[in-house]
């Protein structure tokens, strides 16, 4: 299919009409890749190269070196060529010349490569009828070898390329175009240099004289097509050996994955395409984009380096396992494949004890891991009493109605932290007087004077000392936040209430196994 590319260019005036002429673009004719006839083009483009006007009826009528009188047969010495500069040269079919009307026409069904040789022209291409000549004063080419001069070789030194005035090849027509110049050739990228001579809108009188400051470089479109799209490995399976693939590129183009070792293709898709689980091998891209343009990119679907310690290719049975999970208690993410069946956990327990306790009264909570382990609790609208660190606290619950939580997280002597644990508390409402996780006997009682009090409380109770282990006396405000806890083997105890604040406060007195419980009012 031709595609239609526009090159830059710059040129000037020599007169002082109005500019007709508005440029140059080139046209891809054919990629090719293999035998045309009997030659072999592979690697070669032909390209068409248009003169652009404004008008239908601007007419070309001349193509030359530098510049000419007002008749085009008389040519005077040019200081700039016409040419076209190719590194790699052009085509030139043996038989053919500089301009196409030098190739017989009737040879095209013997030597079907004969339509693709270079030339320069003024809208004639082989086998058109149309006058097409050259004048030249100059021997390079001299006029005898223009039969066979090849345009990227054969510079006009001095002379031009023309067309009689009426012959309809030279006018610009509907697509406002004249085709100047066919090449074949295999350089990427190449260079042409000439003068106009342009009839304004078909008047002889009108003329336009145009020569190009600069050459005009033209540009295989291939080398600016986004051919190169992002090929992306992920998730490589050790133990299939596959991952997935995924190709990434621009839109409306086509790509064909072949597989070397299957030795076919996998996939043909417009616009990339992503392949699940493909094998491990050796495999080719081909993008197929605009102006016939193509490319080839080989890649390797392998593991990842960490995948594959012996760099075998594989990531197979001599790869070191482990475990991948960041939870596991044998995390470790430096082994090759990740076995799940390789983890190990710490055991999980239930929290043991009172979800729905008696407001202010302390309570035993007990996690069923081993005693080699530690214990981070947290007492969510409580107040941890003592135990932190051990599988058994003591906690105080506050407000009644007021939703807790108990929380552990066990760390074992390895240092493996296992999951938290949860239990959710709802204090209720509790007894003025005995309250414990064992009740106290009814021998057991607290007195409490003065209450109200301003500066010192006196407490008188009863309860059993166990050898050696000390009463505890804690004091919570209504929010269940401890205020203060004291340890003393009397059975009466004095708390100096002077700093506290005016207000209700829970006192809890306990001996480790019983506990007793009173308000306490400080008023001043």
């Amino acid at each position: 299919m031709k595609k239609l590319i526009l090159a830059l260019f710059i040129f000037a005036l020599s007169s002082g009409v109005s500019a007709q002429f508005v440029g140059l673009s080139s046209e891809v004719v054919q990629v090719w890749d293999g035998l045309v006839g009997e030659t072999d083009l592979t690697g070669y483009t032909t390209y068409h190269i248009y003169a652009d006007f404004e008008n239908s009826n601007d007419f070309l009528s001349a193509i030359y070196g530098f510049q000419l009188d007002q008749n085009p047969f008389e040519v005077t010495p040019d200081s700039s060529d016409v040419f076209i500069n190719s590194e790699c040269g052009c085509y030139d079919f043996e038989f053919g010349g500089i301009l196409p009307n030098y190739f017989n026409a009737g040879m095209l069904s013997v030597f079907p490569e004969a339509a693709y040789d270079s030339y320069w022209t003024i809208g004639l291409t082989p086998g058109q009828n149309g006058f097409l000549n050259v004048v030249s004063t100059a021997s390079n080419p001299a006029p005898d070898e223009l039969a066979t001069a090849n345009p990227c070789d054969a510079f006009i030194d001095d002379g031009a390329i023309f067309t009689l005035f009426g012959e309809p090849h030279g006018t610009a027509g509907s697509d406002h175009r004249v085709l100047i110049a066919q090449i074949t050739t295999c350089s990427q990228v190449w260079e042409m240099k000439a003068c106009f001579q342009v009839f304004v809108n078909g008047t002889q009188q009108e003329i336009q004289e145009v020569c190009l400051d600069f050459p005009v470089v033209f540009e295989n479109p291939c080398l600016s097509s986004d051919l190169a799209p992002t090929i992306v490995q992920t998730d490589y399976d050790c133990i299939a050996n596959t991952a997935n693939v995924s190709v990434a590129g621009a839109e409306g183009y086509s790509y064909a994955l072949f597989d070397f070792s299957a030795d076919g293709i996998i996939s043909t898709q417009l616009g990339g395409f992503a392949l699940n689980a493909l094998p491990a091998g050796d495999y080719l891209l081909i993008v197929n984009g605009d102006w016939d343009c193509t490319n080839e990119i080989a890649f390797t679907v392998t593991p990842p380096a960490e995948l594959d310690t012996n760099a075998n290719g594989l990531c197979d049975s001599q790869e070191t396992t482990g475990c991948h999970d960041p939870l596991a208690c044998n995390y470790d993410p430096e082994t090759a494949i990740s076995n799940p069946a390789l983890c190990t956990y710490l055991e999980t327990h239930l929290i043991v004890g009172e979800s729905m306790p008696p407001q202010f009264s302390l309570q035993t909570y007990t996690y069923g891991g081993p005693a080699t382990s530690t214990y981070e609790w947290t007492a969510i609208n409580g107040a941890i009493i003592n135990g932190q660190g051990a599988a058994t606290i003591l906690v105080n619950w506050g407000m009644q109605g007021v939703n807790g939580q108990l929380m552990v997280q066990e760390t074992d002597e390895n240092g493996c932290v296992g999951p938290i644990v949860y239990l959710n508390i709802v204090p209720i409402n509790g007894i003025d007087d005995v309250t414990s996780v064992d009740e106290a006997s009814n021998q057991s009682g607290v007195t409490v004077y003065p209450n109200p009090a301003s500066t010192d409380i006196f407490f008188n109770h009863s309860l059993p000392q166990a050898a050696g282990i000390p009463y505890q006396l804690i004091v919570f405000d209504l929010n269940g936040r401890m205020i203060e806890r004291i340890e003393t083997h009397d059975q009466v105890l004095r708390l100096d209430v002077s700093a506290y604040a005016s207000g209700s406060y829970i006192a809890v007195l306990t001996n480790g196994e019983y506990s007793l419980r009173k308000q306490l009012v400080i008023q001043r």
